[in-house]
């Protein structure tokens, strides 16, 4: 119980998941990188999940979207390149089973999940032009483009995607399954 109120009461970021509760915490004073942390409701054990945690986007059907800052890369030659202090990268934890999946970078924005897979927009250039992705949690397969330059993604209906292509004055209502497969337009 002490254990479970000293991380879980002091903070408002936590999350309740199969019989544990989930926590954000700062890694140190004055850090801006956060930790997950797992508390066992049954027990009072305390796991690290997940660090470096620099924003918590969302959380939904025991998924938890979050940004964490890039680590530097290695160039050819063997030596680190460091990243821009920009670049941060969009992922899901599943906290079911504490996969975690790289979604990518980009200025993206998770629409939504459909059993293990997540359906996610990047803009391109900018918020009216994205183009919709699918990708499969916990695969290292790539994602898969559903369609370029589609101007708002509107919502997963049992099966399908339902998104706008056009603008604003001319559009026309899509709908098509998450294998991007029986498409249907609906001229407005």
């Amino acid at each position: 119980e002490s254990k479970i109120t000293k991380k879980a009461i002091d903070t408002e970021n936590y999350y309740l998941c199969n019989k544990k509760l989930f926590v954000i915490e700062k890694q140190g004073e004055g850090s801006l990188k956060k930790s997950l942390v797992s508390v066992d409701l049954e027990t009072g054990d305390t796991t690290n999940v997940i660090e470096g945690i620099s924003k918590i986007v969302f959380f939904k059907d025991n998924k938890l979207v979050y940004k964490a800052k890039e680590k530097n890369t290695t160039n050819q030659q063997g030596g680190t390149v460091p990243t821009s202090p920009l670049a941060t990268s969009t992922k899901v934890a599943d906290l079911t089973s504490l996969e975690i999946t790289d979604i990518g970078t980009g200025k993206m924005t998770i629409e939504g999940f459909m059993g293990n897979k997540v359906v996610y927009t990047v803009e391109a250039p900018n918020k009216y032009n994205k183009n919709l992705f699918v990708k499969s949690l916990g695969s290292t397969e790539p994602a898969v483009l559903i369609e370029k330059n589609i101007y708002q993604f509107c919502q997963i209906v049992a099966d399908k995607l339902f998104y706008y292509v056009g603008s604003s004055k001319n559009r026309m209502l899509i709908n098509i399954n998450i294998e991007g497969t029986d498409r249907k337009n609906w001229t407005l």
